[in-house]
């Protein structure tokens, strides 16, 4: 399909999407009904955090969108399942707790995995004088 076909198609679904914050929950709600969807269309409702500063491995240290949390229909699947002219309902909790322990198990295991990389460098004697030309 060329360009000038795609902007000349109707927009694609609108849906009404609202969100609270209680109790160190994010509760989302999307409702609509997508008439124009494309057939196999997914929704996916995504929880981000705006602006992020850390210096990752991209090596960039100001990220303007990190995701921080994924729902899903069922575990592996990418959002939820949408169905041509039928209406979307689908409310979904963020639990904030559960969202910052992940990151700090995720945080723990680069941790971990680096300390064994590191040892295995520095016991290959990639540290060591000898060789790199300065006397100790």
């Amino acid at each position: 399909m060329t360009a000038d076909k795609l902007l000349a198609s109707p927009a694609g679904p609108t849906l009404e999407i609202a969100a609270t914050c209680t109790g160190g929950a994010i509760e989302v709600t999307v409702t609509g009904k997508p008439e124009n969807a494309l057939y196999k269309s997914h929704l996916q409702v995504l929880l981000l955090e705006n602006p992020v500063s850390y210096s990752g491995r991209n090596t960039l240290r100001f990220h303007p969108m990190v995701v921080r949390a994924s729902a899903e229909e069922r575990p592996g699947s990418r959002g939820f399942s949408i169905a041509v002219g039928q209406p979307v309902f689908h409310k979904v909790s963020f639990c904030l707790d559960e969202i910052t322990q992940d990151n700090l198990n995720y945080y723990e295991e680069s941790k971990q995995d680096l300390v064994k990389r590191l040892s295995a460098f520095i016991a290959s004697g990639a540290f060591d004088k000898k060789g790199s030309g300065k006397d100790g």
